[in-house]
């Protein structure tokens, strides 16, 4: 019993150190490039601009973002 409750606090310690990814909505990423919401919904139908679809909600990985962002870099 000791080993189980062990881990179970080992667990709960290392997820309170793990925060939560922030996702980005439609309208703080539009207000981000600004760019119109309809204007995110062409990129996702596209597939340009990569999604996940929480019910009726649209939400987008920051990781996804940023390595959009990147890779539209300009360099002189």
């Amino acid at each position: 019993m000791a080993f189980v409750v062990g881990c179970v606090r080992s667990l709960a310690t290392h997820m309170k150190k793990q925060p939560e990814p922030h996702m980005l909505t439609r309208r703080i990423l539009a207000a981000r490039w600004e760019k119109s919401t309809m204007s995110l919904k062409r990129m996702e139908k596209s597939g340009q601009l990569p999604f996940l679809k929480l019910g009726r909600d649209v939400r987008y990985r920051p990781e996804d973002i940023e390595r959009i962002e990147r890779e539209a870099m300009v360099s002189r």
